[in-house]
């Protein structure tokens, strides 16, 4: 019952995403990206994932986001990030994050992050990036294992605030990632 598509550009992989796509709505989604996905390629926005069932996998050495990152939010559950090499995404676009779990708007769980890479430059200013994979509110069920984090000011921040309630549940596991040249 799964559909499987193959993009080459945010704006494709945008469109398929989208929570009002009548082809691919209701059913479970593969999505391969087979080129690179950037900020002017996705007209200017982030990558947004707000729907369920979604595996998200690189093709062998095409699967590519240079400058755009994907925010994964309004209760979308049951998703895979694999096999993708991510860089640079700035703050002033969309999240600033690489990978952005956000469960403000309904709880994001059971989301499984492997085999990627994701890195920034260590050359700029501390501000100018933001996280490689982060998460607020509502996450939960969340695995990060064999990934490259590196050449970056902020790896990975978990809340968004000193709210004791907002960090109840949440379940975040590392497993065999490697860690190269982080500051935080």
């Amino acid at each position: 019952g799964s559909n499987i598509v193959t993009v080459t550009s945010g704006a494709q992989l945008n469109s398929v995403l989208s929570a009002t796509n009548n082809t691919y709505k209701d059913k479970p989604l593969v999505v391969y990206i087979g080129g690179t996905i950037t900020w002017e390629n996705a007209s200017n926005t982030e990558i947004r994932l707000r729907r369920s069932n979604v595996s998200i996998i690189g093709l062998e050495n095409t699967g590519e986001f240079h400058g755009v990152g994907i925010r994964i939010s309004h209760g979308a559950s049951n998703i895979i990030i694999r096999n993708l090499l991510m860089h640079e995404v700035p703050q002033s676009r969309g999240a600033g994050d690489h990978i952005n779990l956000d469960g403000q708007d309904g709880a994001v769980s059971n989301i499984w992050i492997d085999h990627n890479e994701f890195y920034n430059d260590l050359n700029v200013d501390k501000d100018f990036y933001d996280e490689l994979v982060s998460g607020r509110s509502e996450v939960k069920n969340v695995s990060i294992s064999y990934n490259i984090l590196r050449d970056s000011q902020k790896t990975s921040l978990w809340g968004s605030s000193d709210d004791v309630a907002e960090d109840a549940g949440r379940t975040i596991s590392y497993h065999h990632n490697y860690w190269k040249n982080v500051v935080s």
